[in-house]
């Protein structure tokens, strides 16, 4: 029967969400780059840079000796993790 007035006309309402949503947008864009900073400090800090100039060929297999064996200890965590997460997923789907 009788509709309710809203307190606000329709193109300030309208105005209010432009300014909601180009703020959000901007706040989006600025947690996208913090993102990408963090990223790239994260992995600077856990990779450090290779030099290969003045290396000799022992030293260089020395080096890919001992990347060879840190992959293989990621790649090992990163299975370990895996499975317990698989293991996890299967016990939520039991519950």
């Amino acid at each position: 029967m009788f509709q309710k007035k809203s307190k606000i006309s329709s193109s300030r309402r309208l105005g209010l969400k432009i300014r909601l949503l180009n703020t959000a947008f901007q706040m989006l864009a600025v947690e996208k780059e913090e993102k990408v900073k963090e990223r790239a400090a994260a992995l600077s800090e856990r990779v450090p840079p290779l030099t290969l100039t003045g290396l000799s060929l022992q030293d260089l297999q020395n080096l890919c000796r001992d990347l060879h064996h840190r992959i293989d200890v990621v790649d090992e965590e990163r299975y370990d993790i895996e499975s317990k997460v698989v293991k996890n997923d299967k016990e939520q789907i039991n519950l």
